[in-house]
């Protein structure tokens, strides 16, 4: 299949881009506009995007981030079935930037590079003002990329996660600075937003390495924090019906004082992250009117659920995300969705309002930001690796745990699918079983559910990008 080769000139430089189409694809990846809204052209929205790292569901919440939820959740849509593709940073961030499936835009892992057309290259070739202030990629370096005007990049190539006196690449020089990195990126999105001009649209991906250990922001150091303790939490494991990967004994003293130590750590960098997002909304100022605002995670963490203390499984804990979008000229104030939403929908709802072409697999969320529809989708699709090896090389221990197996799977309303590389298969009724305690799949009376959940699931997966 021939690549695309796309060219151009601006401000004087001028450079030529290609992107390299994955051979094995059965369809072409057509570069097509979406629906234009109704005034979009006249009017394109402001965009920022708040991409917290490593944010559990068990993390948020209006004590820990009061200025999240009362600027966003209680003037915005909560979404409480938000999902993310892949639980796993740098996949999870290629969807959100493309609006594509990890089969896709084919970044499976945290090393690989993402070479797609992405909603900021769409943004910028239309007159967008853009900037990266944090995290980008895993698998990219933190060095400039010309698609972003401004370019403070955070947690790649020589800086690391501490949030304390971070090392920061400026528009492609690294500096040293004092201070707590959530606040230093928050300063800099403002002095960005007041230095664009009147008249002129931006988009911001505001993305510090937050709550993401070692979560060393101190500011909270003396808050109290409770230990979590779900009903997952500590699962035993017999007659549960896991598959063999997740087969191990009860977490040990170490392990459990340990898992406690980093949810209080965590919880608290969360709560010093909500002053710097305060801080960033009110730099809106009076161009917030006109600002859509996406709030999410590139994936949740597991605290001791299911006996883990990390991400990557279809588990709710580690792909259910915290999802909160605002924009006052679609959305009233303080509603709750269940409709299901995922971090391919970021970039297909902005290439909405802002009339930009784009090849997407996620689905516009203007009708249920305008109050038209309750749901884009009956079925949201997860995956890790299958699109690359039928069972996920480079297995083994990390955070000395087995990790999974490659898997394709679905959420529906009420189910939730999981078919592994190994053959393994998992089924969980989330309305009767929200924890996902009892694996369903072998029960002879859910064979016809289970067969039609595959059916959906296979068509799911053939797809094209649209």
């Amino acid at each position: 299949m021939a690549g695309i080769v796309l060219g151009r000139r601006r401000r004087g430089r001028s450079f030529r881009r290609t992107a390299s189409l994955a051979s094995g694809l059965a369809v072409a990846l057509t570069f097509v506009p979406l629906a234009t809204p109704a005034g979009a052209a006249a009017s394109r929205p402001n965009i920022v995007v708040v991409l917290t790292d490593d944010q559990a569901w068990s993390t948020f919440d209006r004590t820990l981030m009061p200025a999240v939820f009362s600027e966003l959740v209680d003037r915005g849509i909560l979404f409480r079935r938000g999902y993310v593709n892949t639980p796993i940073c740098c996949p999870s961030r290629a969807q959100l930037l493309t609006g594509q499936w990890a089969h896709h835009n084919r970044v499976f892992f945290n090393e690989t590079v993402l070479t797609r057309k992405t909603i900021v290259r769409a943004l910028d070739d239309a007159g967008y003002r853009t900037m990266l202030a944090g995290k980008y990629l895993n698998s990219h370096p933190c060095t400039p990329l010309p698609e972003f005007d401004r370019w403070v990049c955070s947690g790649e190539g020589r800086s690391d996660y501490s949030l304390i006196d971070p090392l920061l690449n400026v528009d492609g020089t690294w500096k040293r600075f004092t201070g707590y990195a959530t606040d230093l990126l928050a300063t800099r999105v403002r002095s960005f937003i007041s230095n664009t001009p009147p008249g002129t649209p931006f988009f911001v991906l505001f993305s510090p390495t937050s709550p993401h250990l070692p979560a060393d922001d101190d500011r909270y150091a003396s808050m109290p924090v409770t230990p979590f303790r779900p009903p997952s939490y500590n699962e035993p494991m017999k007659g549960s019906g896991k598959p063999k990967y997740m087969r191990r004994g009860p977490l040990t003293v170490g392990e459990r004082a340990a898992i406690d130590g980093w949810y209080a750590a965590m919880s608290r960098s969360v709560r010093a992250l909500d002053d710097s997002i305060s801080r960033l909304l009110d730099g809106l100022g009076d161009r917030a009117d006109d600002t859509i605002v996406f709030y999410l995670s590139d994936n949740g963490w597991m605290y001791g659920e299911h006996r883990r203390w990390d991400k990557g499984v279809p588990y709710e804990e580690s792909v259910r995300v915290p999802f909160v979008v605002r924009y006052p000229r679609l959305t009233g104030g303080g509603t709750v969705s269940r409709a299901l939403v995922g971090n391919v929908d970021v970039a297909a709802t902005i290439a909405d309002l802002a009339a930009v072409s784009l090849a997407v697999d996620g689905k516009s969320l203007v009708p249920l930001l305008n109050g038209t529809s309750g749901r884009v989708r009956r079925a949201f699709l997860l995956e890790h690796c299958l699109g690359l090896a039928s069972v996920c090389p480079g297995g083994g221990l990390v955070f000395g745990q087995r990790q999974p197996p490659g898997y394709w799977g679905l959420v529906t309303a009420r189910y939730k699918l999981v078919l592994y590389g190994t053959g393994a298969r998992e089924l969980y009724d989330l309305w009767q079983d929200p924890y996902e305690l009892s694996n369903v799949a072998g029960d002879p009376g859910r064979a016809g559910l289970l067969n039609a959940l595959i059916k959906k699931l296979n068509w799911l997966r053939s797809l094209p990008p649209s």
